[in-house]
């Protein structure tokens, strides 16, 4: 969770699991500039199809 969602300190046990799910659910979603503008999952997705080098 970032500050945005939740500032620093925030007790997050007032929140339930799929209250915490839908968040990480949503911040995964983003693309992000790092990524070259995809999502982790995408990024994720093209590095696990890669074929293997040694």
């Amino acid at each position: 969770m970032t500050n945005t969602e939740a500032p620093k300190g925030t007790d997050l046990s007032a929140h339930t699991a799929r209250d915490l799910r839908e968040v990480a659910r949503e911040l995964n979603s983003r693309p992000r500039l790092v990524l070259g503008d995809k999502t982790p999952a995408e990024a994720m997705k093209d590095w696990l199809t890669q074929p293997l080098t040694c």
